[in-house]
């Protein structure tokens, strides 16, 4: 019964060129530009979720009372003194630099512009799960002058060449050693950066005692709880702790208290908007909105499929009733329909992957 379906299905379909090629087509090509847009909107959901304890990790943010503004650049030793008060905190991590403008790094007579040349503690690589493919996870941004550089900086700079053991020279002056390669970092990470040098010589790179200068906002700072705490919890302990310790003295020499809040870090791409962000981030509204157009394209299609269908279908009651005379029955007519509109379906998607494959290149660029 199937195998006969199957082929009046393709018979009829072939008998109906016009009809059967508007409906594939106009199909295909909805489903190509639906499943585009899905795909694009699954890439930006997944910002930051492929840390391995990405649902632990926050950034600490800080906000005004008397402001709505924020920003997501923090005291210079927040994250290190919140990790030596509280035992809810397994680690922290901060990041500095990034938005100051472009930094010379120099290879023999080899000289490069780096938008972002960060400056990370050395638990970065124990926090965030950026694999390290070459050098000590442990010991690799312990000392200072060391960094680690991703594997198209390590291309870029040093060729085939091995890169551990090389210097790399910031800004003319300042000697850094090589002590890892990292795996490229993913698209769907809320900061990019091909070169990571030890924070313990920030104090010689900008002032001394700047990390431990509680004034100074100038790093990110990241915290990962222990599993089983409740980071809202938490919070409430953690404004009570720095309530006298954290002010602003920007309106007129007058201080302000300021709030910390612990933003998650699966949330930063689309949902911050803060001061200082390491890199621009999306709007969560862009989600819903090619949701919604996709959605509509695909109910525009589905209506147009339908009246084809039902279209052509009305003009084969010759078809119907022989079939009936012959002892057809209402449920076989309606298997005979239904399957060439699945035969019509599967063809369309087919086509439609073909067409997003072609264009997912340039879609993606």
């Amino acid at each position: 019964m199937i195998k006969n379906y199957i082929k009046v299905a393709l018979r009829n379909l072939k008998n109906n060129k016009n009809h059967s090629l508007i409906n594939i087509t106009g199909l295909s090509i909805a489903l190509a530009c639906s499943l585009l847009i899905f795909l694009y909107i699954s890439h930006q959901l997944s910002y930051d979720r492929f840390h391995k304890n990405s649902n632990r990790i926050y950034r600490a943010v800080k906000e005004l009372e008397s402001s709505s503004h924020g920003s997501a650049i923090t005291p210079n030793p927040l994250g290190p003194a919140l990790k030596e008060n509280f035992p809810e905190i397994e680690n922290t991590v901060r990041i500095c630099g990034g938005g100051s403008g472009k930094k010379t790094v120099s290879i023999s007579e080899n000289h490069f512009l780096e938008d972002n040349f960060f400056l990370i503690d050395s638990s970065f690589l124990d926090v965030f799960s950026f694999p390290l493919l070459k050098g000590d996870p442990q010991t690799a941004l312990r000392d200072p002058w060391s960094v680690v550089i991703t594997e198209q900086a390590a291309q870029k700079y040093f060729g085939n060449k091995e890169p551990l053991g090389k210097t790399l020279v910031y800004e003319n002056k300042y000697n850094f050693l090589v002590t890892g390669i990292l795996k490229d970092l993913p698209d769907n990470s809320h900061f990019k950066s091909d070169i990571f040098a030890s924070i313990k010589c920030a104090d010689d790179l900008y002032w001394d005692g700047f990390l431990n200068d509680w004034t100074q906002s100038s790093v990110h700072n990241y915290i990962l709880l222990k599993k089983g705490v409740n980071p809202q919890e938490f919070e409430k302990k953690l404004t009570n702790y720095l309530k006298n310790r954290l002010t602003s003295t920007s309106n007129g020499g007058n201080a302000a208290p300021i709030k910390i809040h612990l933003q998650p870090l699966t949330r930063i791409h689309l949902h911050s908007h803060y001061f200082a962000e390491l890199e621009k981030n999306s709007d969560v509204r862009f989600v819903y909105f090619y949701s919604l157009i996709g959605i509509i394209i695909l109910l525009i299609a589905c209506f147009n499929f339908m009246n084809i269908s039902t279209a052509s279908a009305s003009s084969r009651y010759i078809e119907v009733g022989m079939r009936k005379v012959i002892g057809a029955n209402r449920k076989q007519l309606i298997g005979q329909f239904l399957s060439e509109s699945i035969i019509l379906s599967f063809m369309s998607l087919i086509i439609a992957l073909l067409i997003a494959q072609l264009f997912l290149p340039l879609f993606s660029h």
